[in-house]
């Protein structure tokens, strides 16, 4: 008879719950658990989780962080890892001036390969092929334009042809494509889908646009003007439509006053400044500054501003009998400010002559101090407090 032993208390089961448990665990839990730890290691040591691509003490902790940034940025890292990562101070994105700290002969010498490969050292934003070599050079103009790149440095990448501004230069590509065009056509109206030449019909729409918005730099505006630019008819008919624009809005608000920053009325707004700034630099026609002062546009905003903070200090004195306005008015709390303000330019001598005589004109007083009958109106427009009401009865 055989005798049936007793197992020991749990003592399998305890050795064989954690084969289960690995058996549902995810795949390579254990092995990221061992970064992560690495990974506190390395905070410990230099206070961050940024490790570069070239930490020579443990390369791959410094791909496991990069393919958990790329795992996040695809969706398919865990949640619980993101949060743990966000809980020691992770950095998602890093910026691409961090590309400037990599190895530089490293990345100079890829840039060298892509100069023999292509004939120029200009590789492309996000270039697919090598997106660390783009972003890298990226970096490096950041600094350049900074003036935190060394002069050492800056010869070296000259040498391979590095264009250091390519917008400017893409810019002024396309200018000359189009000086080209008007030496052969007699004008810059190049059509729209240009068969010969589309990116520059397509150069040539994107400034019409920035002309209209009132975005173009003033001496590109310059430059093209003197090639014929905008001494076309479509010019003229662009300005005769914002022209009856600006009519309609003051027709409607009785004013021209419109900010460039108007959610519904922005490009209307830049280019009521545009027509200010040709005024101030000298370059407005008169043709056009005549119609405009027809409708009452107003070519100083801060004159327009003094004008009906003034009118307004008008009417306070014909409601009150004096111009004291308290700075805690509540009908207007900007009129208070703006005597307060009169005062003080007056006594740094901000004040022209016709203001001064506008304001003393009505009764304003430059100082009240010590000028009791001042000091007794001015209390008389602050309403009296319940002991005082009480002492009057």
């Amino acid at each position: 008879m055989h005798t049936l032993l007793k197992p020991e208390s749990g003592a399998r089961r305890r050795v064989q719950r954690p084969r289960a448990e690995r058996r549902c665990a995810p795949v390579g839990s254990d092995r990221w658990e061992q970064r992560f730890a690495d990974l506190l290691a390395f905070k410990a040591a230099h206070g961050h989780c940024n490790v570069p691509s070239s930490y020579q003490e443990d390369p791959s902790l410094a791909i496991w962080v990069f393919n958990c940034r790329r795992q996040r940025k695809l969706g398919s890292l865990d949640t619980a890892r993101c949060e743990r990562l966000d809980a020691i101070g992770f950095v998602w994105a890093v910026r691409t001036r961090r590309f400037v700290a990599r190895d530089w002969d490293a990345m100079v010498a890829q840039l060298e390969s892509f100069y023999r490969d292509h004939g120029h050292g200009n590789v492309p934003h996000a270039w697919p092929r090598n997106r660390e070599l783009a972003g890298w050079l990226h970096g490096v103009r950041c600094n350049k334009r900074s003036g935190r790149l060394d002069a050492d440095r800056v010869r070296q990448l000259d040498a391979l042809g590095i264009v250091w501004e390519p917008q400017q230069t893409r810019w002024e590509n396309r200018f000359a494509d189009l000086v080209e065009y008007r030496q052969r056509h007699g004008d810059c109206n190049v059509p729209c889908g240009w068969p010969e030449n589309p990116s520059l019909a397509m150069w040539v729409k994107g400034v019409r646009a920035s002309q209209k918005r009132g975005e173009l730099d003033f001496e590109r505006i310059r430059r093209l003007e003197a090639i014929g630019f905008g001494c076309n008819r479509s010019d003229e008919w662009r300005w005769e439509e914002m022209y009856a624009e600006l009519a309609d809005y003051q027709h409607v608000h009785g004013h021209c006053r419109i900010s460039t920053l108007s959610e519904d009325y922005r490009s209307l707004g830049n280019w009521v400044h545009t027509q200010r700034t040709l005024r101030k630099q000298g370059r407005l026609d008169q043709d056009r500054i005549a119609p405009l002062d027809v409708i009452g546009f107003t070519w100083d905003i801060r004159v327009e501003r003094w004008d009906a903070m003034f009118a307004a200090l008008q009417d306070y004195r014909r409601a009150t009998g004096h111009c004291n306005v308290p700075q805690t008015w509540s009908d207007n709390r900007k009129l208070g400010n703006w005597v307060m303000m009169q005062r003080a330019a007056y006594k740094a001598g901000r004040l022209n002559g016709e203001q001064i005589e506008r304001l003393q004109a009505i009764g304003f007083r430059f100082s009240i101090v010590g000028d009791p009958i001042l000091v007794a109106r001015t209390n008389k427009s602050r309403p009296a407090s319940q002991p005082e009401r009480r002492r009057a009865a």
